[in-house]
């Protein structure tokens, strides 16, 4: 079981992306089948792990703070995406209606900006894969966290599987699964039948 799945699928819609127009009932219906996909490439990576009740309830807890900070950072990027949103208007404004090439004056600071988003959502990520880490390693059992190391790839994402600590795969894991949008849902269904 490889996260490669997960990416092919992403990579699968993307270039539709780029012809997008107006929603058809076909596009809706591709975009409820594709969430069904994740939504079985997520049981691949959390079934195996054989959760209990109560490991699921531990791990929702957590993962319920860790969607509040994400919330929360949204709330801070868009203050900040806010406070350039009229430089960004007139800008477009300037180059649709008049061929104005954004100054560069913009552009860095519309750099900066992405910069600092991203620095924050990474602080954030951490912070949220140390949140879940340390509630796996009080709840779930040896086996289980050396189900959690073996299931990912990490030659996929950049890291080869020789170089990396168990820690590092856990936490990739983590990353990729725990902190994936839909897993929320998904492991409150599966903690309703099981034992």
């Amino acid at each position: 079981m490889k996260i490669k799945v997960l990416v092919a699928m992403i990579a699968m819609a993307a270039p539709f992306a780029a012809f997008a127009s107006a929603p058809t009932q076909g596009s809706a219906d591709v975009d409820k089948i594709l969430y069904k996909i994740q939504q079985l490439n997520l049981i691949k990576f959390i079934q195996p792990i054989l959760l209990k009740k109560s490991q699921y309830n531990d791990l929702l807890t957590v993962i319920e703070r860790c969607r509040a900070k994400e919330n929360d950072i949204k709330d801070l990027d868009a203050k900040e995406l806010k406070k350039v949103e009229g430089d960004i208007d007139t800008a477009l404004s300037g180059a649709t209606n008049d061929g104005k090439y954004p100054s560069r004056e913009l552009q860095e600071k519309l750099i900066k900006v992405q910069d600092a988003l991203v620095t924050r959502r990474r602080i954030a990520t951490n912070e949220m894969v140390d949140m879940i880490y340390e509630v796996c390693k009080k709840t779930l059992n040896e086996g289980q966290m050396n189900v959690i190391k073996n299931l990912i790839d990490p030659s996929f994402v950049g890291g080869k599987t020789d170089k990396m600590t168990d820690e590092q795969k856990i936490r990739l894991f983590i990353q990729q699964i725990f902190l994936d949008h839909m897993a929320y849902d998904l492991m409150r269904e599966m903690a309703k039948h099981a034992e």
